[in-house]
């Protein structure tokens, strides 16, 4: 008998799945992350789900339920982005390229662009 755990990963999945048939710009927002009002607050959120993010990327494979939290994650991610300085916007398209694999139960293609996302943010904060 499955778990209460798995049943919610397995509905949550379905529901991303089924939103996943619409249209990329009729999609509904679904999750909504942390609130970002500050600079500060963003740069703690952006170091904070970039480690989380990092941590989940480094499992050799992702399971359903880690896709989720992945997107989840990809909206605090996006919050904070938008209160950082304009030269942080450069990982924007990365994010959402991530962002998207995520929704989409991709998970291959989850681990590309979120590498890839984790690459261009460490080449920012070493300028």
């Amino acid at each position: 008998m499955p778990s209460y755990a798995q049943l919610t990963a397995v509905a949550a999945l379905s529901v991303l799945l089924s939103l996943s048939a619409t249209a990329h710009d009729e999609r509904p927002d679904h999750f909504s992350g942390k609130t970002v009002t500050t600079e500060a607050e963003a740069r703690s959120y952006f170091s904070q789900y970039n480690q989380k993010l990092a941590t989940l990327l480094a499992l050799p494979e992702l399971s359903p339920e880690q896709l989720l939290e992945i997107h989840e994650i990809t909206y605090t991610l996006e919050n904070a982005l938008k209160k950082l300085p304009t030269e942080a916007a450069s990982v924007a398209d990365l994010l959402e390229s991530l962002h998207l694999a995520s929704e989409y139960a991709n998970a291959a293609e989850a681990k590309k662009h979120g590498e890839q996302y984790l690459q261009a943010v460490a080449a920012l904060a070493g300028k």
